[in-house]
């Protein structure tokens, strides 16, 4: 988890998350001894625990039903990874071997399953119907982005459009969805439930757009994993799509016999990365990170100034300048 003032208004709160997933986890331990603590060890940002809190705490929610919560959204996100390792064919993930990479893809996809059953049996005891209804949804559209990704694989002609469109469903779902069940759990009397939520949506649409092209620049120890993972998956993100889009009929057929081979070794990733430079397809991603930054600031200036508003400012920040 980043360490820093991002997470200040939340960091008991936070603390409590960490806690509860350990125990919650812990006590399902023996149906994959050892595979479930690794999962959370292996740490991460927790965007979206530390947006449902924030949500929370700007719609002056005080209860403990936020922790929870809080927990159960980043086991959806968590399931949703573990699947994500499998289709992907990822070894590592945050520098640590994967599920599947140890244990195997049928035991990891069951994994996944279980994570998601958990989820929707806690909020069922929980009785928050209305959050679990949004929850269910929002893990629907996770999986309707999958199955469009899946099916675009190699598709050289995807457009913008369709990009952006799984990416919505895929990751800026579950972001704005947890924004919206922060905010539902306290008092919104002025659009705040429905802003928070938008901001969630623009933030996940900056986040994944920024994610794809630190698979392009970043190196591997900022990535925990080998960089260009989307591009040997067969996966045209926002850079290489402005690159087809833009680039002269030599280049174009070029890329596209490189992506197709799936043999994408050192230097013929280099020189994909070099024609994402000169076509300008680094440089217009970027742009499009910045609009949708653009858009969640402007969400936020509805809402009432507070240490908790300045954080959902940061985060903008954070995730945008991720990439440059």
């Amino acid at each position: 988890m980043l360490n820093n003032d991002l997470y200040n208004p939340i960091k008991s709160e936070l603390r409590e998350v960490e806690a509860f997933l350990k125990r919650f986890l812990l006590s399902h331990e023996g149906v994959i001894p050892t595979a479930v603590p690794r999962i959370f060890n292996a740490g991460g940002k927790r965007l979206r625990p530390a947006l449902l809190l924030l949500s929370s705490r700007m719609c002056d929610y005080r209860g403990d039903k936020n922790v929870v919560l809080a927990a159960m959204v980043e086991m959806i996100h968590t399931a949703s990874l573990i699947h994500d390792d499998v289709i992907d064919n990822d070894t590592l993930r945050r520098g640590v071997p994967t599920i599947n990479a140890t244990w195997g893809n049928n035991l990891s996809i069951v994994l996944g399953d279980y994570l998601y059953t958990l989820v929707f049996s806690t909020l069922a005891d929980l009785g928050e119907t209305d959050m679990l209804k949004y929850l269910a949804a929002t893990t629907n559209k996770m999986a309707r982005g999958d199955l469009v990704q899946h099916q675009t694989l190699l598709n050289m002609d995807i457009t913008e459009e369709r990009y952006l469109s799984i990416n919505s469903d895929k990751t800026a779902s579950l972001i704005s969805c947890a924004c919206r069940i922060g905010a539902m759990l306290g008092k919104s009397a002025n659009g705040e439930v429905d802003a928070l939520a938008r901001y969630g949506q623009n933030l996940g649409m900056a986040f994944q757009i920024t994610d794809d092209l630190l698979d392009l620049v970043a190196e591997e120890k900022v990535l925990g994993k080998p960089p260009g993972s989307d591009i040997r998956s067969g996966k045209l993100t926002l850079p290489l799509i402005h690159v087809m889009r833009e680039a002269d009929k030599k280049d174009k057929e070029w890329i596209t016999t490189a992506v197709r081979s799936q043999k994408i070794d050192k230097p013929v990733f280099d020189k994909i990365l070099a024609m994402a430079t000169y076509y300008h397809g680094i440089e217009y991603s970027l742009q499009k990170a910045h609009e949708y930054g653009t858009a969640c600031k402007k969400e936020l200036k509805s809402l009432q100034s507070s240490d908790e508003h300045v954080s959902l400012e940061r985060f903008v920040d954070y995730v945008v300048g991720r990439a440059g």
